[in-house]
């Protein structure tokens, strides 16, 4: 979960930014973007969320396949 909280803070960050370009909106003095905090936490959320349910699936899916290890 944490892997998936930090990740997904920075997607979203690097998001903000390409939103951000596009708009042209000017970044707040020591941001890297305009809105960062919106994105980083909807960005760190969809991490948390869905970082591990990707894990399990795909050990749930491994193990389909070959329940003999």
């Amino acid at each position: 979960m944490p892997i998936g909280f930090f990740g997904g803070g920075m997607i979203g960050v690097l998001v903000a930014k390409v939103v951000g370009a596009v708009q042209d909106c000017p970044p707040p003095k020591d941001f890297p973007a305009c809105n960062t905090w919106e994105y980083l936490y909807v960005g760190a959320l969809i991490g948390v969320v869905g970082l591990p349910s990707v894990a399990l699936f795909l050990f749930r899916k491994g193990r389909k396949s070959n329940p003999d290890a």
